[in-house]
């Protein structure tokens, strides 16, 4: 299911900013980016890229990382995740500018799917780990995936309501995607 819901929102992103690339925008960048931000999710979900991640680079010392040499992908992904945010935040803030209540959406998601992929990994390693409930594993996994998923059904929840107002015809004066 959660490979299902990041194609379709990468499906939707990237219409959106075929369109806007139509409408010479450069909102169309911000679009892109969370296109392939989502077609790497999937791409990781499946292949475990993270969980590579963490084994490629257990043995370096320096690397942050939880109890037992594990998530260190959460330090790799945070310097990825904030280097992506300065690189565009002009124009993250044009789209929240323009389209405010579509880029609100998304962002919930966003917290929502980080909280639910970070947060409770840590809560797996650091506090699950050698617990001596048996259920305790099941219900962290359950917790995780839902909120990942409801993260990831808020962003495309967004992009929807985003590319439904890119693709509605224009009001006067003429609504541009920046």
């Amino acid at each position: 299911p959660q490979l299902t819901v990041t194609r379709a929102a990468s499906k939707v992103l990237l219409a959106g900013s075929r369109r806007c690339l139509r409408l010479a925008d450069s909102s169309s960048r911000v679009l892109a980016l969370f296109s392939a931000a989502f077609v790497f999710l999937g791409v990781d979900e499946g292949l475990s890229v993270h969980e590579r991640i963490t084994q490629l680079l257990r043995g370096y010392a320096w690397m942050p990382q939880l109890r037992g040499g594990r998530a260190i992908w959460i330090f790799v992904y945070a310097v990825l995740g904030v280097s992506a945010l300065l690189l565009f935040w002009r124009d993250l803030r044009t789209l929240y500018g323009r389209f405010r209540r579509e880029a609100r959406v998304m962002a919930w998601g966003g917290v929502v799917l980080v909280f639910g992929a970070v947060v409770m990994e840590i809560v797996k390693y650091q506090v699950l780990a050698g617990t001596s409930i048996p259920f305790a594993r099941r219900i962290e996994v359950i917790v995780e995936e839902t909120l990942e998923m409801t993260g990831a059904t808020l962003i495309l929840y967004g992009a929807t309501l985003l590319w439904l107002r890119l693709k509605a015809p224009p009001t006067s004066p003429p609504t541009r995607c920046s």
